[in-house]
């Protein structure tokens, strides 16, 4: 029909990078597809439910670096049976009442298992664990998590461990 003109297609172009100002909403739309996808095929395998939980790291492992913490936090999950799940690390909370964010870092977990003796890995340990149960929509969760998660250059935000881990065989 026009003979002689080219054809023009238009497309945006995106980095994904979760630290991109302009590209981070695209970012968490990937990563929370990826990872709900995974939760979700694993949910259906096994038969169980996944649930949110919090760690809080204790003030006197506030030096630590995130690795560190990740990896305490791991041994506690694996202590009070959680199989496996998602990791997401916060490093700041916000005050209310002050409006200010402070230093207070915290892992969210979207796990699978019965988690047994929460109260005992907080005298053993000093971490915090917070069972938030159930949740309605996976990906919505995830979605909110990795909105305002701790994001550094060379670290993963979302780690996975134990049944749903990388390595896992």
């Amino acid at each position: 029909i026009y003979e002689g003109h080219g054809f023009l297609k238009t497309f945006q172009r995106s980095c994904f990078r979760a630290d991109c100002e302009y590209c981070f909403k695209k970012w968490l739309g990937r990563q929370s597809n990826k990872a709900t996808r995974r939760i979700e095929q694993y949910e259906n395998n096994s038969n169980q439910r996944v649930k949110h939980i919090i760690i809080s790291v204790p003030q006197w492992d506030y030096g630590k670096t995130k690795k560190e913490m990740a990896k305490q936090a791991r041994i506690i999950l694996k202590e009070m049976n959680c199989q496996g799940g998602c990791m997401i690390y916060h490093p700041f909370r916000y005050n209310k009442e002050l409006k200010r964010w402070y230093y207070s870092p915290h892992f969210h977990v979207l796990g699978f298992g019965w988690l047994e003796c929460t109260s005992g890995s907080f005298s053993k340990y000093g971490y915090v664990v917070k069972n938030l149960g159930f949740r309605d929509s996976t990906f919505s969760t995830l979605y909110y998590l990795l909105n305002h998660a701790g994001i550094k250059s060379h670290n993963h935000v979302l780690t996975w461990f134990g049944n749903l881990s990388v390595s896992y065989t």
